[in-house]
């Protein structure tokens, strides 16, 4: 390859210092199968203080040899809200770059995935690669946890669950084209979000902007490339995983409001299949939201399933019923269980596996 590719991958970082070590490590590992393109890495530091950039400026720099890409910290210094931040940056450097992706702060990116991913996106000439994902594995003190079967997880996912457009939920499983229509998208998606009617913080408003532009994107007949192979492996602190009643309650608030917001300007979206949307929401907020305290939150996912109803018409309603009762048990049992072992009356039944063990489980072939 004679002029080589350009690719930024950036990183948001909050709090969760512990688990870059093992997120570097996986990086790296991708980054020197990368030696005929050239990798910039930005950290984008939203934490309090700015400690993040000193972690990193020490431990990083320390431990990984730079050699072989570019590096940088970018410091949230206005405040913005995290994603907002996010895809400002990407806006403030895309010029630079043949492809861009977001990488998560706790999950692991699978070896030779990225170099996969720019082949996969590049042969299909497509604006935007979305791809799987593969876990939860919890991190603890340098070793992972997860139930025996996790590892073995791939073969259903890739055989048993079809892929839908709209699953569109993790920021770790796109990959974009530096395009002109792209950045067009994203700034289009964050001007809807700003001028948004519903009365919502900015954490929330900007925490649907990653499943906005996948949907802008789609409605505009931009070019999507919908992939089975999973080429990230998502992780998190175990103690994130006990001391959260809810799941991903920020996510999964973002969602609820989208259905509002795209039911406030539907017309637009006549490419969008509004029951996978409805069904999505529905199963993540009942399954893992399901003891909200907030009264609106709860008014909100009532409204959804609604929608859903009326959407799919009265014979489907039997199955939605069964549907929502299904999800309502299993998300009662895990605020049960997280509980219990939160209090020492249960014991985990996880496995405990170390990088390497992770790493080479869930090795791209």
């Amino acid at each position: 390859m004679t002029n080589k590719q350009n690719i930024a991958i950036f990183l948001p970082v909050h709090s969760r210092i512990e688990t870059l070590d093992f997120v570097f490590k996986s990086l790296y590992a991708n980054f020197e199968l990368m030696n005929e393109y050239n990798i910039h890495l930005y950290i984008l530091d939203n934490s309090i203080n700015n400690y993040v950039s000193e972690y990193i400026n020490s431990k990083f720099i320390v431990n990984y040899s730079l050699t072989i890409i570019n590096f940088k910290v970018l410091i949230n210094y206005d405040k913005l809200s995290p994603v907002l931040f996010w895809y400002t940056e990407i806006l403030n450097h895309h010029l630079n770059y043949d492809y861009f992706l977001l990488h998560g702060d706790d999950d692991i990116m699978e070896k030779e995935s990225l170099f996969n991913r720019i082949i996969e996106i590049s042969s299909n000439k497509s604006h935007m690669l979305i791809s799987r994902s593969i876990g939860t594995y919890y991190y603890e003190q340098g070793y992972f946890y997860a139930h025996p079967l996790v590892p073995q997880r791939r073969f259903i996912i890739n055989q048993l669950q079809p892929r839908n457009l709209l699953d569109f939920t993790f920021i770790g499983n796109f990959l974009y084209k530096s395009d002109p229509l792209i950045i067009a998208t994203i700034k289009y998606s964050i001007d809807q979000l700003k001028n948004i009617t519903i009365d919502i913080d900015d954490n929330s408003r900007f925490a649907m902007l990653p499943a906005l532009i996948c949907m802008n994107s789609i409605n505009n007949n931009l070019n999507i490339k919908m992939t089975n192979n999973i080429y990230t492996i998502r992780c998190t602190l175990l103690k994130e995983y006990i001391n959260n009643y809810s799941g991903t309650e920020y996510w999964n608030n973002a969602y609820l409001e989208l259905v509002f917001f795209i039911n406030i300007i539907k017309p637009q979206y006549n490419n969008i299949d509004n029951i996978n949307i409805y069904r999505r929401v529905c199963k993540n907020n009942i399954y893992k939201n399901i003891l909200f305290t907030n009264i609106i939150n709860n008014k909100m996912l009532i409204y959804v399933y609604f929608l859903l109803i009326k959407s799919m018409g009265l014979k489907y309603m039997t199955f939605e019923l069964y549907y929502f009762i299904i999800y309502f048990l299993k998300g009662s049992f895990s605020v049960i269980k997280k509980y219990l072992l939160r209090n020492k009356i249960l014991k985990y039944n996880f496995v405990q596996f170390t990088f390497n063990e992770v790493f080479n489980a869930h090795k791209h072939n």
